[in-house]
């Protein structure tokens, strides 16, 4: 158990960047144009093509979800408190849904606004979650020599304060809109804006996702879980 729980993290972190890997020479054999991330969404990884023209990329994203829910399984199993069941429950959420994204068009509009929307709070209270299981082991043993849980729950939570400020980003409420661009000859185009607020913060959800994943593994080495 104690080399199984960071086996999986790497695990997790190998096979999404695997689909990375994949999935991004795969878009740009197909429309020979490199993939952005900071204006393109996850699912245009998939877009107007067959499950299986990305189906080792696929399959890696699958796999990553997979892993990530066997962690968190396993980590509901040490459960001493509500917070350890709560940061398990909506890391196992947030493990499903990250496989679900990046399949999901946005011709399916609500869907997607809805498995976005749920996805960010599941991962936001994982983050808070470990913070406030830190804090609980703090004032349990407060008297503890060289207890260091207190400086991790300050950490952990100017992490979730971080990633609200892209959650609550203003210009997020505009995802869909476009910039216009005027020719010298006065005749012009909407194009995407280089940075598209719902897209990069689909992609920033990931990263932090992995976060909460480092930030759990930190609490069990530390038997804070």
């Amino acid at each position: 158990m104690k080399y199984i729980i960071p086996a999986l993290l790497g695990l997790a972190i190998i096979l999404f960047l695997g689909f990375i890997l994949l999935s991004f020479n795969n878009y740009k054999r197909r429309f020979n144009v490199k993939y952005n991330p900071l204006n393109m969404f996850p699912y245009e990884l998939n877009f107007e093509a067959s499950f299986k023209e990305n189906l080792i990329g696929n399959i890696f994203l699958f796999a990553t979800s997979l892993t990530g829910i066997v962690f968190h399984v396993l980590i509901i199993k040490s459960a001493t408190s509500g917070f350890i069941i709560i940061l398990a429950i909506t890391g196992i959420l947030a493990s499903v849904l990250l496989s679900i994204v990046p399949l999901l068009p946005l011709t399916f509009l609500k869907t997607h606004l809805i498995v976005d929307v749920v996805l960010f709070i599941s991962v936001l209270l994982s983050i808070v979650s470990s913070a406030l299981c830190a804090l609980r082991y703090y004032q349990v043993w407060l008297d503890s020599e060289n207890n260091p849980s207190l400086f991790l729950t300050i950490f952990y939570f100017v992490f979730g304060g971080i990633y609200l400020l892209f959650l609550f980003n203003p210009k997020i409420a505009l995802w869909a809109k476009l910039e216009q661009v005027v020719n010298s000859d006065g005749t012009s185009y909407y194009q995407r804006p280089k940075f598209f607020p719902l897209a990069y913060t689909e992609w920033v959800t990931y990263i932090f996702y992995f976060i909460s994943l480092i930030f759990i593994l930190v609490n069990y080495f530390t038997g804070i879980i």
